[in-house]
């Protein structure tokens, strides 16, 4: 079988571990991927109640909230298989196996019962972010004033996203652009909406 490698990052006093697979995804740029993470972080308001993280891959972006104290509990979906494997076993390399609870599907096939959202994380492909997530969102809006933190390498996908979002009744507080590639016409988008 194929190998693992394992990455840390840093922040402050905290470390926060992950293996990889060679079908997980994980930003190709260690020093950048902490700078996007901390960025998201810095652009969000106080999150108390649970994290629902939509497309989850191994588990970057939501073992990190939860590391740094942000969220109680987490809800992770995620299709790829290595990635639910390595997701699980992250959980317990960052001793939060008992915070996380996983379903395994496509984020557009979601239909579960959340409980206390706070936050809710979407890192969709760079494809888009799919119609029946945003009918998902904007169900669940209803129920729960979360915060919805979106992340894209694709700034014309993010926009069609966004512009779906602001049609069902979410507004945009904050847009940021993290050039995590320089020289190159790759760029992440951070998006808080409400």
């Amino acid at each position: 079988g194929w190998g693992h490698i394992f990455e840390t990052l840093k922040f402050k006093d905290v470390e926060v571990t992950f293996r990889i697979s060679a079908f997980s995804f994980f930003q190709t740029n260690t020093i950048w991927a902490q700078k996007l993470f901390q960025t998201a972080i810095d652009m969000l308001p106080s999150i108390k109640g649970n994290v629902l993280d939509l497309y989850c891959g191994a588990g970057t972006i939501w073992l990190t909230l939860l590391k740094l104290g942000i969220g109680e509990k987490l809800l992770w979906v995620e299709i790829v298989k290595d990635a639910i494997m390595d997701a699980n076993v992250n959980a317990k390399i960052n001793w939060l196996s008992q915070k996380a609870t996983f379903i395994a599907d496509k984020a557009e096939n979601i239909n579960f019962e959340a409980q206390n959202i706070w936050l809710v994380v979407v890192d969709p492909p760079r494809s888009w972010l799919h119609k029946n997530v945003i009918q998902f969102l904007t169900n669940l809006k209803k129920e729960y004033n979360f915060t919805l933190l979106y992340i894209s390498c694709n700034p014309v996908t993010m926009a069609r996203g966004l512009n779906m979002l602001k049609e069902n009744g979410f507004k945009i507080h904050r847009l940021k652009a993290v050039d995590m590639f320089p020289h190159t016409h790759h760029i992440e988008m951070i998006g808080v909406l409400s």
